[in-house]
């Protein structure tokens, strides 16, 4: 049996995030149906963290075991090209027995963009979050450090929330602009 490492990227905007739900369309279920065509067996895929709806992901792991012995190259090329379009598999790598995307993680990198000018964007309208007046990016810098380290994150939870432990470790975080984007780069475990 081996487990394979992918490096998926997706478009959420058609999804209700990454989890497989009853009667909902979900990136982890259109993989999971591709997968399974390709290697010719039912594939269960484990993911380095959920998304919510409409949530974008460029660099998310995800593993799965297979007893398939189609090769990585094939693979993602198989896979992708049963993928709808928004959702694509950038890498797929043989891992070690024992790795698991969400337990084996290290840390995790969220990016924030806002699209900073009067009139909003046809493109951007699901990438970026359209603030129409000025922004003090000065003022936003130096407000960072202050989210840096262990902090109790329990007020940007769901109240349905299984997670028992708020406590998040912000490791780093930025903030750059460009033309009229912003972007808010945060690495937490």
């Amino acid at each position: 049996m081996r487990n394979v490492k992918l490096t998926v990227e997706y478009d959420g905007s058609g999804y209700f995030g990454w989890q497989v739900q009853p009667d909902q369309l979900t990136v982890q279920s259109e993989l999971e149906a591709a997968l399974s065509r390709i290697t010719d067996s039912p594939v269960s895929t484990i993911a380095s963290g959920r998304t919510d709806a409409g949530t974008h992901a460029l660099g998310q792991v995800v593993n799965f075991k297979t007893s398939s012995a189609i090769d990585n190259a094939s693979l993602v090329r198989g896979t992708n090209s049963l993928l709808p379009d928004d959702i694509a598999i950038r890498k797929a790598e043989d891992a070690p027995p024992d790795f698991h995307a969400r337990y084996s993680a290290l840390s995790k990198i969220y990016c924030y963009l806002i699209l900073n000018r009067e009139e909003p964007s046809a493109f951007y309208r699901n990438y970026a979050w359209h603030i129409p007046y000025a922004l003090d990016l000065e003022a936003m810098a130096s407000a960072l450090p202050i989210i840096i380290g262990k902090k109790d994150f329990s007020s940007f939870r769901a109240v349905s929330s299984s997670d028992r432990n708020p406590i998040r470790n912000v490791l780093n975080a930025q903030v750059s602009s460009k033309g009229d984007t912003i972007r808010f780069e945060l690495e937490a475990e």
